[in-house]
C-alpha cells in the first residue's frame, strides 16, 4: 500500500510540473501581476530590514558613545591610548608618551582607547584613524 501511495503522490507531483510549465499567455499576465504583488511585499520587508539595520547600527552608536564616555571619565597614569601611554593627567588635558618617546598635550576628548582606533600623525599631532568594525 506504501508503494501505491508514494507512486501516485509521483504522478501527482509530475502532473502538476506539466500543469504549471503549460501556462497561457493570460495567465502568465496574471502571474506577472501576482509577481508584483509579490515583490511590493518583498520591498516592504526590505524596507523593514533596512529599518532594522539602521535601528542596530544607532544602538551600537549610542553604546559605542557611552564606553568612550566612560573610558574617559575612567583615565588614569599608565591607560593605553590610541597613540601611547598616559604619563600626566591635569582634566581636561592629558600628557600622552607617543610609541616614538615624544610627549604631547591633548584634551581629553581627543584622547581615544586603543581598542578603537589607530594612531596616525600629521604635522607632530597625533590624530585617530578610526578602526572598523570593532
Amino acid at each position: 500500500m506504501d508503494a501505491s501511495r508514494t507512486f501516485r503522490d509521483i504522478l501527482l507531483a509530475a502532473s502538476l510540473i506539466l500543469i504549471s510549465h503549460s501556462v497561457s499567455a493570460a495567465d502568465a499576465a496574471g502571474s506577472a501581476a501576482v509577481g508584483r504583488h509579490a515583490d511590493s511585499s518583498i520591498d516592504h520587508e526590505s524596507e523593514d530590514t533596512i529599518a532594522a539595520w539602521d535601528s542596530y547600527a544607532r544602538r551600537r552608536s549610542e553604546d559605542r558613545n557611552a564606553r568612550l564616555k566612560y573610558w574617559r571619565k575612567a583615565l588614569q597614569i599608565g591607560d593605553k591610548t590610541f597613540c601611547g601611554s598616559i604619563v600626566k593627567l591635569k582634566p581636561p588635558l592629558v600628557k600622552i608618551e607617543l610609541n616614538d618617546a615624544r610627549k604631547v598635550w591633548l584634551q581629553i576628548i581627543e584622547v581615544y582607547p586603543d581598542w578603537m582606533v589607530e594612531c596616525r600623525i600629521v604635522n607632530g599631532r597625533p590624530l585617530p584613524r578610526i578602526n572598523l568594525p570593532w
